[in-house]
């Protein structure tokens, strides 16, 4: 239209009037590995012009500023946004687009992307009895979301399918699995579960569950040469692990702390155990040990280590008629036993085998080896024996077994001077001629004669002899030749003496009889003195105090000899010592019966009181021998 008029009509043009969508409702954020996957309801209003786009924004919760997701043009109403961080909580939102423009963003979803841990690392499986420790390393990675529990597999390692074992839930990185056959090899695994799910599991880890060995059995000890050999029977029960040593221990009996032997490392049942003593006694034990530890020790053996004894020493062989004796010393070392015996061993000179000799079992260090020839050259050897078996024999002797024949002259005679009388003593000869000795010849003569008399006295083998009846102020030679059963050896070389006159007495008071308690000498002619005419042969006058009284009924004798005096014959001569003498011996019975010995004693002990030359008692204290006969004269009786 203008100042002229209204133009003609144009052409139509259609348009509807619109403006931007109302809000997408219902969002749900759905978490998935690294991504959140998520839905919505389209709005309920789209302002009058359709729905185009969705616009999807995130970002993450602790931040400000959103971010659009881009993921093209799209009205379907739901989308996965990707490139996420797994454990990190995320916020969304979406908006709907039509041509009017974008419309109001939905109220947000949140969400932390996540996925299942890494695998656990470094499994490791320690054996125990019918079980197995395990122990591992959490994953690197818990997925985005915690561990909240491991999963523990195991089965016989030639088996197929796993078996999981119930340990209820734990964060722990370590769990013993119970219930296993010691001696079966098992595999194990474990995975990391979390609220996505259950990791990939680990590497495999073996072990064979198993305990310390039982107790070896049956152990025995055998000695030998300072050292004990050791056999034992292995365990019932290896504990699930084969026996790889034995400990084998040992101690002396006494002690109470025990020492290892170091024998190397073997399975073997049989050791010996060297470097000990012996002698000694020891105690043994053994322990089995196998890759689980050393086991319970065995019951203990006993064995004290020994060998044979040494050789016997100093040899020496003495000739007889058709024997030897045989002399030795025991060896130094008895290799650790007591000997038992010894082996006599013999032989001819000139031959080349040893006979054994019998003579049953001893440990005396002599023999008598018999049966011999004589004049034959024979040698000797001796070796010692013991529970271990026969040491090494000694050193030989010689010796040529002869007839016998008289001994040789005695030795180093002394003649001694007494009252009319003369103590003889010497050595007996160094070789008896083979023959034991059985007496002594006693020889003597006036020193200015060449005619010898010979002393007539007991039969004895002691060395020493009392010659009475002799002339007092007279020189006398004696000599003494041993006899044996072969006959009379050669005289001694000659002994002189002079025997002496009798002294007169002196008395000491104190004695209730006046009698002296001591005498230094009697007057010689006292022995023997006359009875008294009228006075029969049942009386005798006192040397002391010219009484009467009555012979005493002598029916023993007081002898030198081995045998034994009963009480009788020393309750005559005490009576003699008493009544003649005035002395106050005992009579409790102190000396009968008496031996040899005690009646040497009895002598010694009274002689200084009694100086009779018939010899009762002698003043030098040797034994004298006191017969009937003697004690009749010295008192005068028949």
């Amino acid at each position: 239209m203008n100042s002229i008029g209204t133009s003609s009509v144009s052409s139509t043009e259609t348009a509807t009037p619109a403006t931007t969508p109302g809000t997408p409702t219902s969002l749900a954020a759905t978490r998935g590995n690294a991504e959140v996957s998520l839905i919505w309801a389209a709005p309920a209003a789209n302002g009058g012009a359709a729905v185009t786009d969705y616009v999807v924004e995130f970002k993450l919760t602790a931040d400000a500023s959103w971010t659009t997701f881009s993921d093209g043009t799209s009205t379907a109403t739901s989308a996965t946004v990707t490139s996420l961080t797994n454990g990190s909580s995320y916020d969304f939102r979406v908006s709907a687009v039509n041509t009017a423009g974008t419309g109001s963003a939905s109220s947000t979803d949140t969400a932390t992307p996540a996925t299942t841990p890494d695998a656990p690392t470094s499994l490791s499986a320690t054996r125990g009895n019918t079980q197995v420790s395990l122990s591992w390393t959490a994953p690197a990675s818990d997925g985005g979301d915690a561990v909240t529990d491991y999963l523990v597999e195991y089965k016989l390692s030639g088996d197929i399918s796993w078996t999981t074992f119930t340990d209820g839930t734990s964060t722990l990185t370590s769990a013993t699995v119970t219930g296993l056959s010691n001696g079966s090899d098992y595999n194990f695994r474990v995975s990391a579960v979390n609220t996505v799910g259950t990791s990939t599991a680990s590497g495999t880890a073996n072990a064979t569950p198993s305990t310390t060995p039982g107790i070896p059995t049956s152990l025995a000890a055998t000695r030998g040469n300072a050292q004990v050999s050791l056999v034992w029977v292995a365990p019932a029960s290896v504990g699930g692990a084969s026996v790889t040593d034995y400990v084998i221990e040992f101690k002396l009996s006494a002690d109470s702390s025990w020492t290892t032997f170091s024998d190397g490392t073997s399975a073997a049942t049989a050791a010996t155990v060297t470097s000990l003593t012996n002698g000694s006694a020891y105690d043994f034990r053994v322990s089995a040990t196998n890759a689980a530890g050393t086991g319970s020790v065995s019951d203990t053996a006993s064995a004290t280590p020994a060998t044979t004894p040494g050789a016997p020493a100093s040899l020496t062989a003495t000739a007889r008629n058709t024997e030897v004796n045989l002399v030795w010393t025991t060896p130094a070392s008895t290799g650790g036993d007591s000997i038992t015996d010894y082996l006599i061993e013999y032989k001819l000179s000139a031959d080349g085998s040893w006979s054994t000799f019998t003579d049953g079992t001893s440990t005396a260090t002599a023999v008598t080896v018999t049966g011999l020839t004589n004049d034959e050259l024979y040698n000797f050897r001796v070796s010692a024996v013991n529970t271990v078996g026969t040491g090494s024999a000694s050193s030989t002797a010689n010796a040529t077994p002869t007839s016998p024949v008289t001994p040789n002259a005695p030795t180093a005679l002394t003649a001694t001077a007494g009252i009319a009388q003369a103590t003889l003593a010497w050595t007996a000869p160094v070789n008896n001629g083979g023959s034991a000795i059985t007496d002594y010849l006693i020889e003597y003569k006036l020193s200015a004669s060449s005619t010898w008399g010979t002393f007539v006295d007991d039969v004895s083998t002691l060395t020493t002899d009392i010659v009475t009846a002799l002339t007092s102020g007279s020189s006398y030679d004696f000599r003494v030749s041993a006899i044996n059963a072969i006959g009379t050896g050669t005289a001694s070389s000659t002994a002189t003496a002079t025997p002496t006159a009798a002294a007169s007495s002196s008395t000491s008071s104190g004695n209730r009889r006046g009698v002296p308690v001591a005498f230094v000498s009697r007057p010689a002619a006292v022995v023997p003195e006359t009875p008294r005419a009228g006075t029969g042969s049942g009386l005798y006058v006192s040397p002391l105090d010219g009484t009467l009284k009555a012979c005493p009924a002598m029916t023993a004798n007081l002898s030198r000899g081995a045998r034994t005096n009963t009480a009788l014959d020393v309750k005559l001569w005490q009576a003699i010592l008493n009544k003649d003498l005035g002395l106050k011996i005992p009579t409790n019975g102190t000396f009968g019966p008496m031996t040899f010995a005690a009646t040497k004693s009895f002598q010694q002990k009274y002689r200084s009181v009694i100086l009779d030359p018939q010899g009762i008692k002698n003043p030098t204290g040797t034994v004298a021998t006191g017969t009937r006969a003697q004690a009749n004269a010295l008192l005068g009786c028949k």
